[in-house]
């Protein structure tokens, strides 16, 4: 009975000291990433680069200090691909994936107006009607573009497909063209525009559209 007492106490120590040094183990891992940098690869649009991103990350921020960011702007195909590739932890999109692996939650809305050059006849109206702009040429994205998309669906909507005078990649392109007089567009309300561009008054915003979070569906992060 003594030999297996003492057994039983060598045991219960060798697994106190397991656990101890588990646990000291766990300390130590735990104490290195709480003092660590952690750097969330983080993919959008180019059109929520202006002020949506920024205003979002400025929140985050806020409240995790050590979280930073690295950036990567494209279209909705091209940071998909990065996302599932695993360029990219996290993507801010206008639409939700359309690959099953990809999880989607929405997270803000995104009103789209329409603008002009400040000298055009419409910009003193007060108020301005889709249906009345079919003989008005359009800048806009190339086909593919989510607002590209939006913007043949509205016109669509008012009885006539748009005149393109001009089709860009470049969310910022968009509104020095309508300035330099190449037509009007519709873009995100909080794009960012040049002096020479005003929002045109609509009796409501055109359109809202959906921005949300997009993630692989159980990936580890």
């Amino acid at each position: 009975l003594a030999a297996a007492a003492h057994h039983q106490v060598a045991v219960l120590e060798i697994v106190d000291r397991a656990h101890g040094e588990i646990e000291e183990a766990e300390a130590h891992l735990f104490g290195q990433t709480e003092s660590a940098s952690k750097i969330v690869a983080l993919g959008f649009l180019r059109t929520l680069g202006a002020h949506l991103v920024p205003q979002l990350l400025r929140q985050f921020k806020e409240q995790f200090p050590k979280v930073n960011f690295s950036f990567s702007q494209n279209n909705t195909t091209r940071i998909e691909e990065q996302l599932e590739k695993g360029d990219l932890d996290l993507i801010l999109t206008a639409v939700p994936p359309h690959k099953p692996s990809l999880a989607w939650k929405r997270i803000a809305d995104q009103k789209l107006v329409l603008i002009a050059k400040r000298t055009h006849s419409l910009a003193s109206k007060k108020l301005v009607r889709l249906r009345d702009l079919s003989s008005e040429p359009f800048v806009t994205f190339k086909p593919g573009h989510v607002v590209r998309t939006l913007t043949d669906q509205l016109c669509s909507s008012a009885g006539f497909a748009p005149i393109i005078s001009f089709e860009g990649d470049d969310s910022s392109s968009i509104p020095g063209f309508v300035a330099a007089g190449f037509g009007i567009a519709i873009v995100p309300r909080d794009s960012n525009l040049p002096p020479g561009v005003v929002v045109l008054p609509t009796a409501r915003p055109l359109m809202r559209r959906q921005i949300g979070l997009a993630g692989v569906e159980e990936r580890f992060m």
